[in-house]
């Protein structure tokens, strides 16, 4: 009995270590969320008709915070009801860093 016991611990602990490797798999890497940060920048740019460098180096923070904020709630099923908070703090950080005018057509784009 104590030879069961001992295999389904062993096997168990397996279980558990490759679930928390398999967890840090999934999580996007610095660089990568830097990239979708850049991304997301030009396509407001786009959308608002061009924004000047300071406006940019600050949209690209506000974006690679929420990427690095949505990578980890996606790691946890129990955050997700936090999405709709963090894309209304976004959508407020990116109205005081835009003019009237780009905000504007920034909400518009969102209906």
């Amino acid at each position: 009995m104590k030879k069961y016991i001992t295999i389904f611990g062993v096997f168990a602990a397996f279980l558990i270590g490759t679930q928390f490797v398999n967890a840090q798999d999934k999580r996007l890497s610095k660089e990568q969320l830097i990239e979708k940060a850049q991304l997301d920048t030009k396509k407001l740019s786009e959308i608002v008709g061009g924004l000047n460098e300071e406006q940019e180096a600050k949209v690209i923070k506000v974006y690679y915070e929420m990427e690095s904020n949505l990578d980890v709630i996606a790691q946890d099923e129990r955050s997700k009801p936090r999405i709709p908070v963090l894309m209304e703090a976004v959508d407020t950080r990116l109205s005081k860093i835009l003019d009237e005018k780009q905000n504007k057509l920034y909400l518009q784009s969102k209906q």
